[in-house]
């Protein structure tokens, strides 16, 4: 009977499948070689060994075993290694991440000034209404703030130029087409100076009905809001001007400068205020004269 069961086992394992359930007195088969049909030929090997076990136990082996192609002389190429995948791997992740931190940086940069700029823009009414209030005219006042109100409703209408020119610039600057961004700028100053002009007429020549929308016609701050329009309205083309021309500065990545221009624009108009309204004895109509000579100086220094 043990012999015949030895017969039997090899019998079995040589004709149906390499691995397969092993008793613990099967013998060790070294190497099988199975031909498949339109394939080189296969070589198992097993590498574990069959542990023997207690009496009359019965095991379930898996066979764990190497296969080589054998076609012709050829031989598979090797798989690279581990540790050159992990270094070339490692490579595009630290560029990645210097990029994104240089872009990072960048983005700090250039909106920080901005940020500065903006908070910066609305001191001009507040120190105009400060040194307007100091007249001790209630009257001045109110007429003040309808005509800042009116004069920067028409303002917004005409100021989607610096919303327009800041990409157009920078798509030029960035492809490194220096002709076509000056003649973007130059384009969108005309427009600026054209829209600021119409719209200085428009209140210059027509203040009454301008200030119709805030103030009924009878109003006693009528009286002071037409003179303070008419004095303000001259600092429309430069505000135009100096909106565009910082539009242009930050599509060339440049926030700094739009930023020393309007310190000097609002330090300027600081000085100006006391001096016309006090010295000059011009009332409030010298808050809204220093206001547009500070913007003209501002649309000045800004080309």
């Amino acid at each position: 009977m043990g012999l015949f069961h030895h017969v039997t086992a090899s019998i079995i394992t040589l004709a149906f499948c390499p691995v397969s359930l092993s008793f613990n007195t099967c013998p060790r088969i070294n190497t099988i070689k199975l031909p498949l049909h339109n394939h080189p030929q296969l070589r198992i090997t097993p590498i574990n060994h069959i542990t023997r076990q207690q009496p009359h136990s019965i095991k379930k082996t898996k066979l764990h075993s190497a296969i080589t192609l054998e076609n012709d002389e050829s031989t598979v190429p090797a798989k690279p290694t581990t540790t050159g995948t992990t270094q070339s791997s490692k490579t595009p992740t630290t560029t990645t991440t210097t990029t994104t931190t240089n872009l990072n940086n960048l983005i700090l940069k250039t909106a920080l000034p901005s940020m500065l700029n903006l908070s910066i823009i609305p001191i001009v009414n507040a120190v105009d209404t400060f040194w307007v209030g100091r007249t001790g005219s209630a009257l001045a006042l109110a007429g003040q703030s309808a005509a800042n109100q009116a004069f920067f409703t028409f303002y917004f209408i005409v100021s989607f130029l610096p919303t327009v020119t800041a990409p157009l610039v920078a798509a030029a600057a960035g492809s490194g087409d220096t002709d076509a961004a000056r003649a973007r700028i130059s384009e969108s100053l005309w427009l600026s100076n054209a829209l600021g002009a119409a719209g200085s007429a428009l209140l210059f020549f027509f203040p009454q009905r301008c200030l119709g929308m805030l103030l009924d016609a009878n109003a006693p701050a009528m009286a002071y809001a037409v003179p303070y329009l008419r004095y303000r309205c001259g600092s429309m083309i430069p505000a135009l001007f100096a909106a565009t021309g910082f539009a242009a500065y930050r599509g060339l990545l440049d926030t700094v400068t739009p930023l020393k221009v309007s310190l000097f624009t609002n330090v300027l108009n600081l000085i100006l205020d006391p001096v016309l309204i006090f010295k000059a004895r011009l009332g409030f109509a010298g808050a809204a004269l220093a206001t547009a000579i500070s913007e003209w100086s501002g649309g000045g220094g800004c080309a």
